[in-house]
């Protein structure tokens, strides 16, 4: 793409309607929130040989590996930040020359398990909108890539100013919904 326009995508791996699948969708948007691509994958449906085989890291695989990585490879805008829906996918960093970052709302309870399988290292850090129209955000992304952090803030800080930077994780669910509703290989 060759506009200075800033870029935004949101990345989420969500399950298939009846539960056997998954998922991948990206949305692409400008500053704004509006919309300039949207893409996703057919359902991925693992056997149920494969899930015990897998374990812990079946979503990690599906999200990173087969669905992440297909969807990001065939855009047609560069994205300048890509925001995930779920801390596992902070490994898509690997195949893609844009920061990953995953956000939370500050203020809003977070959920710990001690026994949780993804027992990584963080950097985190912190934007708010400079409207201050929106909740503060902390913005997570994997040590490996700890300056992502600082990367990412102008196209966080231009989007924040127009934008909740979670909303649109609510538009691809909807979308999805309507997808499988369309369509019911997608369900």
């Amino acid at each position: 793409m060759e506009s200075s326009e800033t870029c935004v995508g949101f990345y989420t791996l969500s399950k298939t309607q009846d539960g056997d699948g998954y998922l991948g969708a990206i949305l692409i948007t400008d500053d704004r929130g509006r919309p300039l691509e949207f893409r996703v994958t057919y359902p991925v449906r693992p056997s149920a040989f494969q899930r015990p085989l897998y374990g812990d890291t079946l979503e990690p695989y599906i999200g990173v590996e087969l669905c992440g990585g297909r969807l990001l490879t065939g855009l047609d805008h560069d994205v300048d930040v890509l925001i995930v829906s779920r801390p596992c996918l902070l490994d898509i960093r690997e195949t893609v020359p844009c920061p990953v970052v995953y956000l939370e709302r500050l203020g809003d309870a977070i959920e710990v398990h001690s026994d949780a399988p993804d027992q990584r290292a963080w950097a985190m850090g912190r934007v708010d909108s400079p409207s201050g129209r929106f909740q503060p955000v902390a913005v997570r992304v994997s040590s490996n890539w700890a300056d992502d952090v600082e990367r990412s803030r102008p196209a966080l800080e231009e989007a924040f100013e127009h934008l909740d930077l979670l909303e649109p994780f609510d538009r691809v669910s909807r979308a999805l919904e309507l997808l499988a509703k369309e369509d019911r290989r997608f369900a």
